[in-house]
C-alpha cells in the first residue's frame, strides 16, 4: 500500500501536465513541503528532481514549521502573475 506521499506525488505527476495547460502561461509553483524532515522523506531527491523536469515548473522546498521559503514562495508566484498581466 502506498504512503500519502507517494499518493500525493503520483496525483502531482498525473495532474501536472493539465494543470499547466490550464493555467494562465504555466502559472505554476511546484512546492515540497516538509522541508525540515528531507532526512525522514518517502521521496527521493532524484524523484523530485524528476518531476521537476517533467512539468517544467519552478521549483521550492518549504516547511510551514520553520518557515522556510514560505513568504519566498508567496514572492515568487507574484513575480510570475505580475510578468504575466505586464506581458503585451
Amino acid at each position: 500500500m502506498r504512503g500519502l506521499p507517494e499518493i500525493i506525488f503520483l496525483a502531482a505527476s498525473v495532474f501536472g501536465p493539465h494543470v499547466s495547460l490550464f493555467s494562465r502561461a504555466g502559472l505554476c509553483l511546484l512546492l515540497c513541503n516538509k522541508s525540515d524532515l528531507k532526512e525522514s522523506a518517502e521521496i527521493t531527491e532524484a524523484e523530485i528532481a524528476n518531476m521537476r523536469c517533467e512539468l517544467g515548473f519552478p521549483f521550492l522546498y518549504t516547511s510551514a514549521k520553520t518557515g522556510e521559503n514560505v513568504e519566498h514562495a508567496f514572492l515568487t508566484l507574484s513575480r510570475m502573475l505580475l510578468k504575466v498581466m505586464m506581458a503585451p
